[in-house]
């Protein structure tokens, strides 16, 4: 049972980001990322953190994927073939993003930083039964060779550029790799010229990024961004705007701050918890956000909004605006008498996440979708981001159903003889 090559250099780049992390917070005696400023007052907790983060994802994303990826599913027999599906979930993707992109547009909402700001209309409720960023997640992933996938990726960048989420680029960033390392194309040489271009470009996306969600909400005046970058450009020295860039990638990516925050506040945490002051790990997600409005008509707040309120940041703002991901093992600390039950929460939404990926079709990027979302949700433990990928896995498996019945429309044309 060997782990894919594709996905080597991610899995050890991710554990060595954190072990590089881990070993700048040593030396300073304080916390780096959303946390910086916050001392260290036992440096055994910090090298707890970081086994426990590198442990979670050599397991997760190892054996235990592995594992799971050998589970065989019932095929459905869909009445069309794939390519033919492919086009029209095609189409039906892009209406779907054009509208979400006009929608976000009109309202000025679904911008990054910017989660207590929502738009006060039954439209939006759409967007939640129809999740359009993540249905072209999905769609990337099985129909990268499609005639509209170009299409597709333009008005996904554009939309979630003018709103602020640069993330977008780590999934074609990833998808792209294993594309073409699977070909046998990429080289040590070309590695190192791309990271130097990410590495070299990061500062303009970054000051692209924090400019356009300095926007939200706010009618998009391109030639102000044009004018801001350039100006922020123009004030700082490039050579430590690019180291800059380095620390932050490092900060950003690396979970073991936080998991040390979490440690040294589990107490608290505790006490929170069973006072009902943020949900439990179960209730993360759409299904969550369900029965909370069905029996309660309130909404609780996730560990992630809750922790912004209980640790200390070096900024002002309303609980709320925001959250932050408090690692896969957190749960561990905050409840660790429910430890059993959390790891088999955890396995089978792994399961259910394998098991609709497998009904919608099985090809290499179909896995490759699997392995991304597990490390870029669940290791960070965006639970209820996780969630909504699973009801956009079973939105997309329906949608392409449908689509495989519709029978097709033919025009008969009949000729008259005089």
């Amino acid at each position: 049972m060997q782990l894919s090559k594709q996905y080597r250099p991610w899995l050890f780049g991710f554990v060595i980001i954190n072990i590089i992390a881990s070993l700048i917070m040593y030396g300073k005696l304080e916390l780096i990322g959303d946390l910086a400023g916050t001392k260290i007052n036992d440096p055994s907790t910090l090298w707890l953190s970081l086994c426990l983060i590198s442990l979670s994802y050599i397991l997760l994303m190892y054996p235990f994927y592995s594992s799971l990826q050998k589970i065989k599913i019932t095929k459905i027999k869909f009445k069309k073939t794939d390519k033919v599906l492919g086009e029209k979930i095609g189409v039906v993707v892009f209406i779907l993003q054009l509208l979400f992109f006009l929608f976000n547009s009109y309202y000025g909402v679904n911008t990054a930083g910017s989660n207590n700001t929502t738009a006060d209309t039954p439209l939006a409720l759409l967007w939640v039964v129809v999740p359009a960023d993540t249905l072209f997640v999905i769609y990337y992933a099985f129909y990268r060779d499609n005639k509209f996938f170009k299409l597709n990726v333009t008005i996904w960048l554009l939309s979630n550029l003018i709103r602020g989420w640069a993330g977008i680029f780590l999934f074609i960033i990833f998808f792209e790799w294993c594309r073409l390392r699977r070909r046998g194309v990429i080289h040590l040489g070309k590695m190192i010229l791309a990271g130097s271009v990410i590495i070299t470009l990061y500062p303009i996306l970054s000051i692209f990024k924090w400019i356009m969600r300095s926007a939200a909400g706010k009618d998009i005046d391109f030639s102000y961004i044009i004018t801001e970058s350039s100006s922020n450009l123009a004030e700082q020295d490039y050579i430590q705007l690019i180291l800059f860039g380095l620390e932050h990638i490092i900060a950003r990516l690396q979970l073991t701050s936080i998991l040390v925050d979490v440690i040294n506040l589990k107490e608290s945490l505790q006490l929170h918890f069973r006072n009902g002051d943020f949900l439990p790990f179960w209730m993360e997600g759409l299904h969550g956000i369900f029965i909370e409005r069905l029996f309660y008509g309130e909404k609780t707040m996730t560990v992630g909004v809750a922790f912004t309120e209980y640790a200390s940041f070096g900024w002002v703002f309303d609980i709320g605006d925001w959250n932050i991901n408090v690692s896969l093992p957190a749960w561990f600390f905050i409840t660790p008498y429910l430890s059993v039950i959390y790891v088999f929460y955890i396995m089978l939404l792994c399961f259910i996440s394998i098991f609709f990926v497998k009904l919608i079709g099985e090809n290499e990027g179909a896995k490759d979708l699997i392995w991304l979302t597990w490390l870029v949700y669940l290791i960070p433990l965006w639970l209820g981001t996780f969630v909504a990928f699973i009801y956009a896995l079973l939105v997309f498996l329906i949608i392409k159903y449908i689509l495989s019945i519709i029978p097709n429309i033919r025009i008969r044309t009949y000729t008259y003889e005089k």
